[in-house]
C-alpha cells in the first residue's frame, strides 16, 4: 500500500517512476517532469501527492481518450505544485464535485487527499478539452 520508492527516494523519483508504469501500461506518449525540490516533505504530503497523481492517471486512462499524458513536479517560491495533464475529452468539474454516484468519487477523493495535508486541489476542464489536474501545498503548512 506504501509504494518503498517514495520512502527511499522521495516524491520526485516515485513520481518518475510512477510516469514509467504508466507509460507502459498506456503505450502513449506520458511526459514527466520533475524539478528538484529543495527539501524531503513530509510523508503524509508525500504521499497525498503520488496517489493523486495515481488517481489522476487512472481516471485519465479510463475515461478521457486520451493520446497524450503529461505529469510534472516544480517548486514555485514556497509552493510545491504538482500537475497531471491529458489531451482527452474532458468533463464538467462541478458537476461531478456535486454528483453523489459511484464513478465521480475519485475526483473527491483526490480532493480530500490534498484538504487533509493543507493542501489544495484544482481541476480545469471542459467537454472536448484536455483536463488539468494541480495540486499543491505550501511549504511549511501543518499536516
Amino acid at each position: 500500500l506504501h509504494p518503498p520508492v517514495l520512502d527511499d527516494f522521495g516524491l520526485g523519483e516515485a513520481l518518475k517512476f510512477l510516469g514509467e508504469r504508466y507509460q507502459k501500461r498506456l503505450g502513449m506518449p506520458l511526459t514527466v517532469s520533475c524539478e528538484e525540490i529543495g527539501q524531503r516533505l513530509p510523508s503524509t504530503v508525500e504521499m497525498a501527492f503520488y496517489r493523486v497523481a495515481q488517481s489522476a492517471l487512472d481516471n485519465a486512462l479510463r475515461h478521457a481518450q486520451a493520446t497524450q499524458f503529461m505529469l510534472a513536479l516544480r517548486q514555485v517560491g514556497d509552493q510545491i505544485e504538482m500537475v497531471v495533464e491529458d489531451n482527452g475529452v474532458g468533463f464538467n468539474p462541478e458537476e461531478v464535485l456535486k454528483s453523489k454516484d459511484y464513478p465521480t468519487w475519485g475526483v473527491k477523493i483526490m480532493r480530500e487527499r490534498m484538504i487533509a495535508v493543507g493542501g489544495y486541489l484544482t481541476i480545469e476542464s471542459e467537454k472536448d478539452k484536455r483536463t488539468r489536474v494541480i495540486a499543491s501545498w505550501k511549504i511549511g503548512m501543518s499536516q
